[in-house]
Parts: C-alpha cells; structure tokens; sequence
C-alpha cells in the first residue's frame, strides 16, 4: 500500500473523529451539540476524500468500514 504512514494517520484521524462525535451523541455526562457532532462527521468526510486519492476509492471504503467496525475504545473492556 501506497504512503503507509499517510493512511495510517488518516485512518486514525477518521477513528478519533467518529468516536468524539460517537461519545457527544452517547456519553453519559456529556449533551452533544449539533455543531460539534457535524465538525466531526465533516472532518471524517474530508480525511475519507484524502486517502481515496492515495488508496482509491473502494479501498477507502473498505478500510474506513473496517476502521470504524472496530470496538471504541471507550467501549473496551477494562476502560
């Protein structure tokens, strides 16, 4: 794969931004604004764009759904 560290990071970033907008929506002592849930969801959006063009498109795709099928952290047994 093309740019190892690229897709990493961008993975990564995708990861962090659905579980902030994840954790805004369900956390427990946290009310999500709409503002905050909507940057996040349009940071994934942009980062998603970014590794099609390294990646390509259905690449993206599945690695971003294999990415975000993974367990949250918040959600990890012992957190």
């Amino acid at each position: 794969m093309p740019n190892n560290s690229e897709v990493a990071r961008l993975l990564e970033n995708i990861r962090l931004s659905y579980e902030s907008a994840y954790l805004a929506m369900h956390g427990p002592a946290i009310v999500g604004r709409h503002e905050i849930i909507t940057r996040k969801m349009e940071n994934m959006q942009k980062d998603q764009a970014q590794l099609q063009t390294i990646v390509g498109e259905q690449e993206a795709n599945r690695l971003v759904a294999e990415t975000l099928n993974e367990p949250l952290e918040s959600e990890a047994p012992g957190s």
